[in-house]
């Protein structure tokens, strides 16, 4: 019986001048290397020990015993699995650098900010900023730790402002025994590790604990547990938010307090109690606000330097072109039509100046017009909408035959006036 090998994906690993290969499930070698999956039945298709699986060519038993120094063929395919490389084919591993780009990219936009407005960067703005940094994905570290390097790598190439999104913790003190002395040394340390105090309580609350509220790196996040354990128990830690983001439209007012927040918090850190006599009142940093917004606006927006998708500008530029062209086409028809009718009022014009100077009558009609008259009294005469003038019914029957009458039929058609009998007659067919 021949077993089919379906979804397969190659473990080989090359070992005393021999090649080795199982045979595993592509979902489960990831996990197992990992630590995820314990269980070898779910991660083998079949267990063999195998010199060419595509062609089904079992190993030789006294080989593997004599390059692996074992009898037990599990312990063999263990060490296989550990050591030796996968074998996935060119669209397999481009999908799998693809999958790995964009949950990094994601992970980038949900953790990140621009540190001017507190706010995310879309997915497609990360990625094309990835490429920029010329960022490579790593086949076998996990997903945070290349975020980590990719927040990095987008700092220290500075392709655009980026920055972690603080965390809101909440340092809780202990005030049973009315010190305030550990409260005072948590806002130091705090401080020290450039973090922000948002809010603190120098009272105690209900449950006799002081708070401390602030805004800090998760880079050190850790720094501040550790402090608060050291503490026995007199400090505790708690997360309130883990990514601090401005959320909803942004507006000039909101703006304007988040920079005044800053500006205020920033020379405490620097001055410290000499504060209100560098920044002045409120009234003034608002006003100095409003002029540096007002620069901004004029100078070019924040993002102007934020690179965009490249491929969805491609594809605006070339609906422009196709909506340009056509328009461009219809403009130029446009024009030929106005020329084309110019020319006809100017040919026109010349025609009856002629016939108006030379006034030459011509014998047909002018027989034509006696015969009219003559026959008026005793027959009904009939008129042409498209010539003009009057004829008996033989003359209306032989004028619809004449070359006059389809001539002025031609250039109704075209949008152009009639011309009369003499007007016809003195010009020349062949120019029309």
């Amino acid at each position: 019986n021949q077993v089919r090998l379906t979804n397969v994906a190659v473990v080989r690993l090359t070992k005393g001048g021999k090649r080795f290969e199982v045979a595993c499930y592509k979902n489960k070698i990831v996990d197992y290397r990992t630590g995820k999956e314990q269980n070898m039945d779910e991660v083998l298709q079949i267990d063999n020990v195998f010199t060419n699986v595509s062609k089904g060519i079992l190993a030789n038993k006294k080989d593997m015993k004599k390059i692996f120094g074992i009898d037990d063929e599990t312990l063999i395919i263990q060490e296989i699995l550990k050591s030796g490389q996968v074998q996935i084919s060119e669209k397999e591993r481009d999908a799998y650098y693809e999958n790995v780009w964009r949950e990094v990219a994601n992970f980038v936009s949900e953790k990140c900010v621009n540190p001017s407005n507190n706010r995310r960067y879309t997915p497609d703005m990360i990625r094309q900023a990835m490429k920029m940094a010329e960022f490579s994905a790593h086949p076998t570290r996990s997903v945070k730790q290349q975020f980590l390097d990719c927040v990095k790598l987008l700092i220290a190439k500075d392709v655009l402002p980026i920055e972690r999104a603080k965390m809101h913790l909440r340092i809780q003190v202990d005030a049973s025994n009315d010190d305030i002395q550990l409260y005072n040394e948590s806002i130091d340390y705090v401080k020290s590790i450039g973090a922000v105090v948002v809010k603190g309580e120098g009272a105690a609350n209900e449950d006799n604990w002081r708070c401390i509220d602030l805004h800090l790196c998760p880079s050190h996040y850790r720094d501040v547990d550790q402090f608060c354990n050291k503490n026995d128990g007199k400090a505790r830690l708690e997360v309130v938010q883990v990514c601090v983001i401005e959320e909803g439209d942004a507006g000039l007012e909101m703006d304007m307090s988040r920079r005044f927040v800053i500006a205020k918090q920033q020379s405490d850190t620097v001055s410290g109690a000499d504060t209100g006599n560098e920044m002045g009142d409120v009234d003034d940093v608002t006003r100095r606000m409003k002029n540096e917004l007002k620069v901004e606006g004029e100078e070019g927006s924040m993002y102007d330097d934020i690179p965009t998708s490249s491929r969805k500008n491609a594809k605006k530029d070339k609906k422009k072109s196709k909506k340009a062209k056509r328009r461009e086409k219809e403009e130029e028809a446009e024009r030929h039509e106005r020329k084309q009718k110019e020319l006809a009022r100017q040919e026109e014009r010349a025609l009856r100046l002629i016939s108006e100077k030379e006034s030459i009558a011509s014998p047909q009609s002018s027989i034509m017009q006696v015969e009219a008259s003559n026959a008026g009294n005793d027959e009904k005469l009939s008129s042409c909408n498209t010539c003009g003038g009057s004829f008996t019914k033989i003359q209306y029957r032989a004028h619809f035959r004449s070359d006059w009458h389809r001539y002025n039929l031609k250039l109704k058609m075209a949008g152009a006036p009639a011309v009369s009998e003499e007007e016809f007659k003195l010009s020349d067919i062949d120019f029309f």
